[in-house]
């Protein structure tokens, strides 16, 4: 459907007035809350949230106990994948293709592991002192040694089943 310039000016309107929600404009003019929303982004209309002085979302990353559970999450899966690639290992079922796989799949949960902990904000962000995260850091640390030498250990044991073949 295309909008002229008084449908366009009246969805402005509507859309910075912000007493109507974006799936109520659109009904008016057939759209939908996606499309108003677009719109507003194509033609730089300030956010709703602007309009109101309030700040936009952002991300923002895990602190305290929150960090801690999400490298304790990731700790789990990484090691559940590792059992996974032993047993494999000891069955005799795993293929190299598979273990390329898995491996890298690890490596990704590690990275992730690693920003899940990382201290430094991005950007000009700023950080207020907290120790929690430092203890999360200290934990994860830990851990993520204790996935690596496993890992390495896997990669001893094919190396060492390779070199018998």
């Amino acid at each position: 459907m295309a909008l002229d310039k008084a449908a366009l000016a009246e969805i402005k309107r509507l859309h910075q007035a912000n007493e109507l929600t974006l799936a109520e404009i659109g009904a008016r003019f057939g759209l939908a809350a996606t499309t108003v929303s677009k719109l507003a982004r194509v033609h730089g209309w300030p956010s709703r949230s602007q309009l109101q002085g309030r700040a936009p979302p952002s991300f923002r990353p895990a602190t305290g106990r929150t960090q801690a559970k999400l490298v304790r999450r990731l700790f789990d899966t990484i090691s559940a994948m590792l059992e996974q690639m032993e047993a494999g290992m000891k069955s005799g079922k795993l293929t190299a293709q598979d273990f390329e796989r898995a491996g890298k799949s690890v490596a990704a949960m590690i990275g992730g592991l690693s920003k899940a902990t990382a201290t430094e904000p991005d950007g000009d962000e700023k950080q207020t002192p907290n120790t929690e995260p430092a203890a999360a850091a200290d934990e994860a640390e830990r851990l993520h040694r204790e996935i690596i030498e496993r890992f390495e250990r896997i990669q001893r044991r094919r190396d060492a089943e390779a070199g018998s073949e």
